[in-house]
C-alpha cells in the first residue's frame, strides 16, 4: 500500500493559542451568537446540561465523541452542570464554566476529571473546513517542543503552539497513518510512543496531543490515586468529523 504525504506546519500564535487553551475568550466586537461543541477527553457524563435564559439544555458528554453544534447568544459564558441530590431534594451542580470566542470563531470545549478529581476545560478553535478531507492534524498541548514522525517519513519538528498537517489520502478507501512521537530528555531525542491512527477520505481528523500529568490522566490513575501508577508520557485525544458522500 503506498501513501501520499504533505506537511503544513501551522504556528498559532502565542497570544491565540494561551487565550484559548485556558478557555477566554478572545476580545472581539460586534458579536453576540457563540457556536460550539464539547467533548470527553478522560470521562463521560451523559446527564450533563446548561441553561440559556432558564432553559436547560441537554448537552451529553461523551468520550472522545464531540458533541452536536450548538448555538447561543449572550455574553459567552457558559456553565456545565450535572444533576445533584442534597437532602433529599433535586438540584443542579456546576462542574466548568468557560468564556467562548464569538462567531464566526467556532469553540470546541475540551473537558476532562484531573488527578484530584476536578473538572477542567478548555478551549481550542473547532474550524469546520481544517483539516482537508483526508488529512490528520497534529496538535501539540504539552508544553514542550516534540519531533514528529509520519510512517518513518522525514522527522518534522512541532514546537509548542503549532500545528502539523498531514496528507494521507488513499485510492483503498481508507489509510493508516503510524506516528512516532520524540521528546527531549536531557539534551537527546528520546521515542516517547508509536501510535497508529486512521484517516478516511471522507473524514477530518485532529489529534489533540498533551501529557498525561497536566492534562487528561488516565481515568484509572484517577480512581486508583496512584501517584506511581504507570502512565504513557504522551495522551492523544482524536476527534474525527465524517463528512458525508
Amino acid at each position: 500500500m503506498k501513501y501520499s504525504f504533505s506537511y503544513i506546519l501551522i504556528f498559532l500564535a502565542p497570544s491565540l493559542f494561551h487565550s484559548t487553551l485556558l478557555g477566554q475568550g478572545a476580545n472581539l466586537h460586534g458579536g453576540d451568537l457563540y457556536e460550539f461543541r464539547v467533548v470527553g477527553w478522560n470521562y463521560a457524563l451523559r446527564d450533563m446540561f446548561y441553561e440559556v435564559d432558564g432553559e436547560v439544555r441537554d448537552l451529553p458528554l461523551y468520550r472522545r465523541m464531540p458533541s452536536p453544534l450548538q448555538s447561543v447568544s449572550g455574553d459567552g459564558d457558559i456553565t456545565f452542570f450535572i444533576p445533584s441530590e442534597e437532602n433529599e431534594k433535586k438540584g443542579k451542580k456546576p462542574i466548568v464554566n468557560v468564556s467562548l470566542n464569538p462567531a464566526p470563531l467556532r469553540n470546541l470545549v475540551m473537558i476532562w476529571l484531573d488527578t484530584e478529581g476536578q473538572y477542567q476545560a478548555s478551549i481550542l478553535p473547532d474550524d469546520p473546513n481544517f483539516p482537508g478531507l483526508g488529512q490528520l492534524r497534529l496538535v501539540n498541548l504539552t508544553g514542550q517542543n516534540l519531533l514528529i514522525q509520519c510512517n518513518k517519513d522525514t522527522p518534522v519538528p512541532l514546537s509548542l503552539g503549532s500545528e502539523l498537517v498531514v496528507d494521507a489520502n488513499d485510492k483503498l478507501g481508507g489509510v493508516g497513518v503510524k506516528v512516532a512521537f520524540q521528546i527531549q530528555r536531557e539534551g537527546n531525542w528520546k521515542l516517547a510512543w508509536v501510535n497508529g491512527i486512521v484517516v478516511r477520505p471522507n473524514e477530518r481528523v485532529t489529534a489533540y496531543i498533551a501529557k498525561p500529568s497536566e492534562m487528561a490522566a488516565p481515568l484509572e490513575r484517577i480512581k486508583e490515586k496512584k501517584s506511581n501508577s504507570k502512565v504513557k508520557p504522551l495522551e492523544l485525544l482524536v476527534v474525527r468529523d465524517a463528512v458525508s458522500k
